[in-house]
């Protein structure tokens, strides 16, 4: 599998400054491990992965899907029962509903399979390993602008920060603005700014024990 970049060197200098030609390779390689702490984060794969095949048991009646964005639903499969497209729905950030009180034919290895009452409209998953063909994640490698700028700004600030403490930097200016450091708070830490911590949830992966990957 490629190395995952979610942002690019013009995206770093769209929030600091232009890298030069000397620290073109430093900077993609943070681009590289700053991506996959992302990846990491997240759950997400981000790169699309087509007919992906996923085997899940739902245990609180919903049918998640692990990975975002849903582009494409192949098929759904409980047990070894196919079923027809008409039975549900699914949207693009992985949840998929059903649209019909029956999903199971009466002869199937599971019987007729009616379901609870509709909960909010809808009817509940019964407990039973289903598989889900999908097509997931962004093409061409077009991620959402929001990831690009949080790893671009984590990037940034190690690249600018190895910089000023391996050059002993303790102040600089930039197009008028000036700015001092003290160098043993210069280093960029790994932990998420709470800021870059709220826009990574979005795309985290739901810890919720409704699905079991098998």
């Amino acid at each position: 599998m490629a190395t995952l970049a979610l942002a690019s060197v013009s995206d770093v200098e769209a929030v600091s400054k232009e890298v030069p030609a000397s620290s073109t390779a430093s900077v993609i390689r943070l681009i590289e491990m700053v991506s996959a702490r992302v990846a990491k984060y997240t759950g997400q794969h981000f790169d699309q992965v087509v007919a992906d095949s996923v085997t899940i048991t739902p245990h609180d009646g919903i049918l998640r899907l692990p990975q975002r964005p849903v582009t494409a639903l192949t098929s759904v499969t409980v047990g070894s029962s196919l079923l027809s497209s008409t039975l549900y729905t699914w949207t693009s950030s992985g949840i998929i509903r059903r649209t019909s009180p029956t999903i199971l034919a009466p002869d199937s290895q599971f019987g007729a399979l009616t379901g609870a009452w509709p909960v909010d409209g809808e009817w509940p998953w019964p407990p039973i390993a289903t598989t889900v063909v999908y097509t997931h994640g962004y093409a061409n490698q077009d991620y959402p602008a929001d990831i690009a700028m949080v790893v671009a700004e984590k990037v940034a600030k190690k690249w600018l920060s190895g910089v000023r403490e391996a050059e002993g930097t303790t102040s600089e200016s930039i197009d008028g603005y000036a700015a001092a450091y003290q160098l043993s708070h210069v280093t960029a830490g790994n932990a998420w700014d709470p800021e870059h911590k709220d826009i990574l949830n979005g795309y985290r992966r739901s810890k919720l024990a409704s699905l079991r990957l098998g």
